[in-house]
């Protein structure tokens, strides 16, 4: 398998990602191999002096760039740029998974221009992983829908219990709504109605639905999958995210406030940003471990990285793409929409 890698897509220069494929070489399990798109002499520049298996890289080049703020009208226009050639290599079968760092807006109508909607699906959504107290919980939509149907809602849940089972690895994924309260008749239309259509699909056996969850149960591991829409879904990503800067940012000022010494309060600073409680919160929460949010109802596998990814995360991202690709996230999803 191949798997596409867009080097030019990001907040950070390309080094970030030409860092992450490499150790993504050397970390991951070898069934696959990286395409990196990019403009070929800035690529192989980058990869001058660096340690990796030569057979599995092959680099594609393009002379484009989207930048992170481009209006989504002119992006698409750019043939020539790494989002649009590493969606063309997927969609012409010379690779199997596609992953970027770069402008969501603009991945994520190239793909669904290039790649078309699977039958079925209205919407597609943007998945992402959220740590729990109890492991990894899918979160969608988290920003390619922003308004939703009850319909499409339902469809998120369908493909966020696939990508949880087959990808994350929860054997039976519970399911649920976010809302203002867990009764049924709690929340907006869509939410409401959509209530049903889970409801009834839990009758039927085709779903296992626990109902509405509020957002302080995001966090407590209740639901394995948790469905909204895609202005809900982007703030919960986005807090989620400032959990860790946020606590160290408050426990430091309150060190600060204590007046002591600097060499005091550095002692301290260390001893707790890395003592065994926080050192392994950090580790739980940490964004970079799910580098990346799979875009679910596609007719291909494209990963969508956040646009500060670390190296780390840029393994992770890649990780999700093979893994997505092993277990035939596509075809599973088109075959469960078949048979409902």
């Amino acid at each position: 398998m191949f798997i596409s890698l867009d080097v030019m897509g990001g907040d950070s220069p390309p080094e970030i990602r030409i860092e992450g494929a490499i150790r993504a070489l050397h970390e991951l399990p070898e069934d696959f191999s990286l395409e990196l798109v990019g403009v070929e002499g800035v690529v192989r520049q980058l990869l001058e002096r660096k340690r990796y298996p030569v057979h599995r890289i092959r680099i594609t080049n393009a002379d484009q760039n989207v930048s992170m703020d481009e209006k989504v009208d002119k992006a698409i226009r750019k043939k020539s740029s790494s989002i649009a050639i590493g969606i063309e290599q997927l969609k012409n079968g010379n690779a199997q998974g596609f992953v970027s760092a770069g402008n969501t807006a603009a991945v994520m109508a190239t793909a669904v221009l290039g790649l078309r909607p699977l039958p079925g699906i209205e919407r597609p959504a943007i998945a992402a992983t959220f740590p729990t107290i109890q492991g990894p919980c899918v979160v969608l939509d988290v920003g390619a829908s922003v308004d939703c149907t009850p319909k499409q809602l339902s469809d998120f849940a369908i493909m966020g219990a696939i990508y949880a089972r087959d990808v994350i690895g929860i054997p039976h994924p519970r399911v649920a709504l976010i809302s203002v309260g867990e009764e049924p008749t709690k929340g907006n239309e869509a939410t409401r109605k959509a209530h049903e259509l889970l409801g009834t699909m839990r009758e039927n056996g085709t779903m296992h639905f626990i109902g509405n969850v509020e957002g302080r149960d995001v966090f407590s591991g209740k639901a394995d999958v948790i469905v909204t829409d895609g202005f809900t879904g982007n703030i919960m990503l986005k807090l989620s995210e400032s959990l860790i800067p946020s606590l160290n940012a408050i426990v430091r000022q309150i060190l600060r406030k204590g007046g002591l010494d600097q060499r005091i309060f550095a002692f301290l600073a260390k001893a707790i940003f890395l003592g065994p409680t926080i050192g392994s919160l950090k580790r739980t929460f940490d964004v970079d471990k799910y580098g990346g949010a799979p875009l679910l109802g596609i007719d291909g596998t494209v990963i969508i990285a956040h646009g500060k990814s670390t190296p780390h995360a840029i393994v992770s991202a890649i990780d999700a793409a093979r893994k997505a690709v092993n277990a035939n996230v596509t075809g599973l999803i088109r075959e469960k929409l078949q048979h409902i």
